[in-house]
């Protein structure tokens, strides 16, 4: 099993959005985190919202485990 990052945004009700890569460089939020980007690293995840978001500060890095073995 193995532990993956991704940037998230929490809505009003309680949902979170998962930010996921768009056209060119930009990117997109979405509600299924397996298309979101997965980070390898907390650092990694943080890192790249910081330098991609520029006024937007309501997000946050999230673990979670990945087991490839229920996808095979």
């Amino acid at each position: 099993m193995d532990v993956f990052e991704v940037i998230v945004m929490k809505l009003k009700n309680g949902r979170k959005m998962y930010l996921k890569a768009g056209i060119g460089e930009s990117c997109e939020w979405t509600l299924d985190r397996d298309e979101a980007i997965w980070f390898e690293t907390e650092k990694e995840a943080k890192e790249f919202a910081q330098s991609y978001f520029k006024n937007f500060k309501d997000w946050l890095v999230e673990s979670f485990f990945f087991n490839i073995q229920e996808y095979v």
